[in-house]
């Protein structure tokens, strides 16, 4: 429970394995180490960032969420990778339970260790046009 999550199971049940090919139509990045406690783990530390994406979701329709979380290239590839699903499982919920928003349409993907989510990682947030729901969905 300190790590973010209780149930390593629960952090693969809306992860899919790829980014639809549509471009998104909005993107909101954070560095990890704003949005959790510390890098290696999936304990959120501050909720306003992800307040704003909350917010832009419950006022407009949408197609597809995909939340990316990525570790910076220090430490265990098997460990990061675990973090990163639990952490982009933590931001879903976190949306899930604070805003009014379509949960089935909102997955995960933990991307482990990265060469381009700089030191700290990185959480991505990317938000497709309903027209582009059905790509998103077909690559589970």
């Amino acid at each position: 429970n300190k790590r973010g999550y209780v149930d390593s199971d629960e952090l693969k049940k809306h992860e899919i394995g790829k980014l639809p090919a549509a471009p998104p139509e909005k993107t909101f990045s954070f560095d990890a180490k704003l949005v959790f406690d510390k890098p290696d783990a999936a304990k959120l530390k501050d909720q306003k960032a992800l307040k704003e994406v909350g917010q832009y979701l419950q006022g407009r329709k949408f197609g597809e969420v995909v939340i990316t979380a990525a570790a910076g290239m220090k430490g265990d590839s098997d460990k990061d990778r675990v973090t990163t699903q639990a952490q982009a499982m933590v931001v879903r919920n976190y949306l899930v339970q604070n805003f009014r928003l379509d949960d089935t349409r909102i997955k995960t993907m933990g991307l482990g260790k990265t060469d381009n989510a700089g030191e700290n990682g990185k959480i991505e947030i990317f938000v497709y046009h309903p027209a582009d729901a059905s790509t998103a969905s077909a690559q589970k």
